[in-house]
């Protein structure tokens, strides 16, 4: 009894380097070929149609087999090769919408579960490639795009992200003049662009407060915030808060109906005066005008430096009259003609302790006497004074103020 050989049929083996399928691509499946075989390919164990030689492509998901058969119809079916559909991820670009002219803005990937390694990175702009970098620098406005390719040659595919070239803007305040030292006047601040936002010592919104600022130098800020850093800056300077000239007012003069007293104005450089009401003074602009009221007055004075800085302050000119008459005369001449050589105090006989006091224009005493036996000639250290206005200052009465006053000395 002869015994023959049985060749028994391997099943084929599917050979496939991937096992994803990117969106409308394909992926290559295969099994060496051998002559005289004939092939079928299979999808989830349907047959595909056409699909009858040792490669297929394929274009969707699924459990794919082969069957091989011969020609004496024996047959023998690969085991399943199992190919998914390939989800690519999400991603998005991560940079400036703006750039300023002759700057740049660096654009990445926003999606950082994803390893730039075995990534393929294909930057756009305008559709137009211009990177192949993990991170490209836009030095140009345009419609950028970012595609990244893995080993497959799957793709993922960013939206568009937009990038605007601007123009750096120039931030500028309004200079200001040196301000004066006044709570109830404040500044207003300006800048430019619009919508800044002001700071500073004194500084409220858009307000500068000399009073709360104080007196000195003071820096001065104006900051803009845009949505880039060519529409953000910032512009400084300095103002100047001047303090108020001084004033000091005694609260109340009394003087005798019909007798002038001086107005104790301060003195100071590029001083202008204005006394109000003007009524019965000499010259309401200037600094010690002669009031000779008809009534118990209140002077208001106002006081402007050099630098137009105002303050005001008052002195109240009370109208006396004493239980005895006293005369004061308001000039004398004392030039030895037997005429008013002396200044006289008519009724003092009434008033043995009258002091009477003179000064010149720098505050010095040039004649004093309890009494006064021996009126004021007109010498001051045996010398003859210059012709002019003197101020005096009487005490005659314990019930009343002392009498303020000028005497005009007239050669």
């Amino acid at each position: 009894m002869s015994v023959s050989a049985v060749s028994v049929l391997a099943a084929p083996t599917i050979l496939s380097s991937v096992s994803a399928i990117c969106p409308g691509g394909s992926s290559p499946l295969l099994v060496n070929p051998t002559a005289g075989l004939s092939y079928q390919w299979f999808r989830d164990g349907q047959a595909i149609g056409g699909a009858t030689t040792n490669v297929l492509s394929a274009t969707q998901a699924g459990a794919y087999t082969v069957r091989i058969q011969t020609p004496a119809n024996c047959t023998a079916v690969s085991a399943p090769s199992r190919l998914t559909t390939f989800t690519p991820p999400s991603i998005g670009i991560i940079g400036e919408a703006q750039i300023c002219q002759g700057s740049s803005t660096s654009l990445t990937l926003s999606n950082t579960t994803i390893s730039t390694a075995g990534w393929q990175f294909s930057w756009q702009r305008n559709d137009a490639t211009v990177g192949t970098l993990p991170i490209y620098n836009a030095t140009s406005a345009g419609t950028y795009r970012l595609r990244i390719t893995d080993a497959r040659g799957c793709t993922a595919v960013s939206s568009d992200w937009l990038v605007n070239e601007v123009k750096a803007i120039t931030v500028q305040m309004t200079p200001l003049a040196p301000v004066c030292l006044s709570p109830a006047t404040p500044v207003s601040l300006s800048g430019s662009p619009a919508g800044g936002v002001f700071s500073g010592s004194g500084v409220t919104g858009n307000q500068l407060n000399p009073a709360t600022a104080g007196v000195g130098t003071h820096r001065l800020v104006y900051t803009v915030t845009g949505s880039s850093s060519c529409l953000s800056g910032t512009a400084t300077q300095s103002v100047e808060v001047r303090p108020l000239p001084t004033i000091t007012l005694p609260a109340r003069l009394t003087t005798l109906a019909g007798t002038p007293v001086m107005l104790p104005g301060p003195e100071g450089a590029g001083f202008t005066y204005s006394w109000n009401p003007p009524l019965g003074l000499s010259d309401p602009l200037i600094r010690n005008p002669l009031a000779s009221p008809g009534q118990t007055t209140v002077y208001q004075l106002q006081i402007r430096d050099r630098f137009g800085c105002l303050v005001e302050a008052s002195v109240l000119v009370e109208l006396i009259e004493p239980i005895i008459k006293l005369y004061v005369p308001n000039a004398f001449t004392p030039n030895n003609d037997g005429n008013n050589d002396t200044w006289m105090l008519w009724g003092i006989e009434g008033f043995p302790q009258i002091d009477v006091t003179v000064f010149n224009r720098w505050g010095t005493v040039i004649f004093h006497s309890v009494g006064y036996q021996n009126p004021f000639d007109g010498t001051y250290k045996g010398e003859r004074v210059q012709s002019g206005m003197y101020t005096y200052l009487i005490r005659y009465d314990a019930k009343v103020d002392a009498l303020r006053g000028t005497v005009m000395v007239i050669y």
